[in-house]
C-alpha cells in the first residue's frame, strides 16, 4: 500500500507480505461499511485469500479452502467476501476471514465473478453527478457516510436484492441471490467458448458477458433467455467495463490487433432502461423482448412490429425499429 506514487519500495506506507505466488484480485471492504478503508482482502495462485488490516499491514486470517488458484473476490454490501477459483467453486467469507460456506459449483474452472452492486460498491460516496457538479468537495464525514448508504440502496432498488454471477470455462453464467439459497438462481447458457468477463451494468438488472466465442452477450436477472448478442470480432473478447452513466459499455476486442478497441452505445437511458427497442420509455418482455426474439429469427417489416409496440412508442414503424436494432445488436467487425 502507498500514500503517493513511490520511486523506491522505502517509500511505501505499508507493505503486505504473505502470498507466495501471483496475487490475482484486490479488494476493500466497502465504504458504507468501513469509512476509513481498513480491511482490505487479496486472492493467489498459491490457492488462498489473506485477510489484511490496511493500517498495520498485519496478515488477520489466511483463507485456505481452495484447491487451486483463486481467480478473482468480489465484497458485497452485505458484507460477505465471494471468492472464485480454479478448482471450480465458489467459496463464501466473512469480513474476518472465517469461512462461511459454498455456493453451486460449475463443471469447469471460475475464471470471474461480478455483483449487481458493483458500481455502488466501488462509488462508495461518490455519485457521478455530484462529482460533475463538484458538490463531493464539500461532504463532511458523516455526509459521506450517509451518501455511501444511499448510493448503495438505491442500487438494490431495481433488482430487490443483490445479485452475483460468475463466469466459467464451462461456457456458462451462473446467477446467484447473495442473501437466499447457496443454490444458482439462473444459468446462463448462449456462449460456445469460455467465459472471459462480465459486470453488471449500473441498474443491477443487465449483466454483459465477454467471451473467447468473440462475442458479448445482454442477460437480465428477470429471466434465462440472452436479450442480445453483439457479434462482429474477429478474435476473443477480453475485459468489458461499464461508464458510471450507464449509457455505454467499452470492452478489448482482439488481443491479435493491438491497439483494437471498441466502444458500443448500449441504448442506456438516463434511468437506467435498457433495451428499450420502441422507445416507450419502458422495457417489457411483451413489447422489447419481442421485438428482439423476431429479430434474431429474422423476422421483419410489419410482421416484425404487429402487436409489439408498447403504448407511446416513440419507434412505431418497422423501419426505425429495424434501424434501431441493427445499431443496438449487429456490432460493426473491426476490419
Amino acid at each position: 500500500l502507498q500514500d503517493k506514487s513511490p520511486e523506491k519500495m522505502s517509500d511505501f506506507a505499508v507493505r503486505l507480505v504473505g502470498h507466495n505466488s501471483f496475487v490475482t484480485s484486490l479488494i476493500w471492504q466497502p465504504f458504507h461499511l468501513d469509512q476509513h478503508a481498513t480491511k482490505l482482502v487479496s486472492s493467489s495462485k498459491d490457492f488462498t485469500l489473506r485477510f489484511w488490516d490496511a493500517q498495520s499491514g498485519n496478515c488477520i486470517r489466511t483463507g485456505l479452502r481452495h484447491k487451486k488458484s483463486v481467480t478473482q473476490i468480489v465484497w458485497s454490501v452485505h458484507n460477505k467476501i465471494y471468492s472464485a477459483s480454479q478448482d471450480c467453486t465458489i467459496q463464501v467469507w466473512d469480513e474476518v476471514g472465517n469461512w462461511v460456506k459454498s455456493l453451486q459449483s460449475h463443471s469447469h474452472w471460475i475464471n470471474c465473478l461480478s455483483l449487481s452492486t458493483y458500481h455502488a460498491v466501488r462509488a462508495g460516496f461518490l455519485d457521478h453527478q455530484d462529482i460533475v457538479n463538484f458538490k463531493h468537495d464539500n461532504f463532511t464525514e458523516a455526509e459521506k457516510s450517509q451518501k455511501a448508504i444511499q448510493i448503495y440502496q438505491k442500487s438494490l432498488k431495481n433488482t430487490g436484492k443483490e445479485y452475483l454471477a460468475s463466469g466459467s470455462d464451462d461456457n456458462t453464467i451462473l446467477l446467484f441471490a447473495t442473501e437466499d439459497k447457496d443454490k444458482a438462481v439462473r444459468r446462463y447458457i448462449g456462449h460456445v467458448a469460455p467465459v472471459n468477463h462480465l459486470q453488471f451494468a449500473p441498474n443491477g438488472a443487465i449483466l454483459v458477458s465477454a467471451s473467447f466465442d468473440k462475442t458479448l452477450r445482454i442477460w437480465s436477472v428477470f429471466n434465462d433467455g440472452c436479450l442480445a448478442v453483439l457479434k462482429g470480432h474477429v478474435s476473443e473478447v477480453y475485459r468489458l467495463a461499464f461508464s458510471a452513466d450507464s449509457k455505454w459499455v467499452a470492452f478489448n476486442a482482439t488481443k491479435d490487433t493491438p491497439g483494437a478497441y471498441e466502444l458500443y452505445s448500449v441504448a442506456l437511458d438516463g434511468g437506467g432502461a435498457l433495451l428499450d427497442i420502441d422507445g416507450d420509455g419502458k422495457v417489457l418482455a411483451t413489447t422489447d423482448m419481442l421485438l428482439i426474439l423476431r429479430y434474431q429469427l429474422g423476422i421483419r417489416g410489419g410482421e416484425l412490429i404487429t402487436n409489439a409496440l408498447g403504448i407511446g412508442a416513440t419507434r412505431n414503424t418497422s423501419f426505425p425499429v429495424e434501424q434501431y436494432l441493427r445499431r443496438v445488436l449487429e456490432a460493426p467487425s473491426l476490419e
